[in-house]
């Protein structure tokens, strides 16, 4: 009984340490990806700001809230490091609840709960984010 009871705690124990293992490695490679941000169908309205057009977009229809909603992909970051600079386009979600979430990027900064980072894949959600809402705007200039 002693043996089959230790036996079983050391197999819980490398399944820990593996699981460990393997979740410090995904977020080392891939970045860490923002929390907290309510899913398509709880949000309400989605205003997308870019500071160089000097432009903000509200949407309010299924098709485009699900659009912003998954540049947020976009955003990994890296967690144990701290990123500078100003933020270039941010986008304001606000559910159903009236609560309201605010992510902002740079061309290598996140901003998100007052902290920035710096980002895992750098200018990848600008380019995805003026190429869905701001083309016009910047072809017209």
């Amino acid at each position: 009984m002693k043996k089959t009871m230790k036996g079983l705690l050391r197999l819980l124990l490398e399944i820990l340490c593996s699981t460990a293992l393997v979740i410090l490695i995904e977020l080392f490679w891939h970045g860490m990806p923002l929390l907290g941000i309510p899913q398509a169908e709880e949000i309400m309205q989605v205003e997308i700001s870019h500071a160089a057009l000097q432009e903000t977009l509200i949407f309010t229809d299924e098709e485009n809230i699900r659009l912003a909603r998954s540049c947020i992909g976009c955003l990994k970051y890296q967690p144990w490091s701290a990123g500078e600079g100003e933020a270039q386009i941010s986008i304001r979600y606000m559910d159903k609840s009236g609560r309201i979430y605010e992510a902002a990027a740079g061309p290598d900064t996140v901003f998100y709960n007052g902290k920035a980072h710096l980002l895992r894949e750098k200018d990848i959600f600008i380019n995805i984010a003026e190429g869905l809402f701001f083309l016009d705007l910047i072809a017209a200039r």
